[in-house]
């Protein structure tokens, strides 16, 4: 798969900057920002942006997992669960969904 060439956002001008306070991060939140590897960040976005993962499609609960499995890798905590389609559509309640699925 090839991905298309980053290009700088421009940065829309909204006159002078107000002066910047000096804030102790976190350090937690610093280890974080310094683990960023902005090259892996953005190969990251083009495989997600890249990959047509429509509403109710097979590759939309790849795009899901797949996030999930990358957020658990980086230590955080994930809630994947199933959803019983059957059991769901069929509660005289239901109220329809915007697209077929075979998985939720």
């Amino acid at each position: 798969m090839t991905t298309p060439t980053a290009r700088p956002i421009p940065t829309p001008s909204c006159g002078p900057r107000p002066a910047r306070r000096s804030h102790a991060l976190h350090s937690g939140v610093a280890d974080a920002l310094a683990a960023v590897r902005p090259a892996e960040l953005v190969a990251e976005l083009h495989w997600l942006l890249a990959m047509p993962s429509v509403t109710g499609s097979a590759a939309e609960s790849v795009a899901q997992h797949h996030v999930e499995a990358r957020l658990r890798t980086v230590g955080m905590d994930t809630d994947l669960w199933s959803i019983d389609l059957p059991t769901l559509t069929s509660d005289p309640d239901f109220p329809g969904m915007e697209a077929p699925r075979d998985e939720a």
